[in-house]
């Protein structure tokens, strides 16, 4: 129930042009990369723990903090340890 509730909340919280691309290994938070023209190809970690503000659920990049600027740096990042 709770990775069926998190895959509808990244749909209604994420705007369009993020892509889910990975997840962590507890399954709550969401590696994304970017298809949107101004961040193109940058990578993002989704918190779906963060408190959101009550109400409908509004697309917004609030809850991606960023990991990389591409693909490439965030796997350098990986293969050296680096968060």
């Amino acid at each position: 129930l709770r990775a069926v509730q998190m895959g509808y909340d990244f749909k209604e919280r994420v705007p369009g042009g993020i892509i889910k691309i990975g997840q962590s290994i507890s399954g709550y938070h969401a590696i994304c990369i970017s298809t949107r023209k101004v961040d193109f190809g940058h990578v993002f970690l989704w918190d779906p723990q963060l408190p959101w503000e009550e109400g409908p659920n509004v697309q917004t990049m609030k809850y991606l903090k960023p990991l990389a600027n591409s693909f490439q740096d965030f796997w350098k990042a990986l293969v050296k340890g680096d968060g």
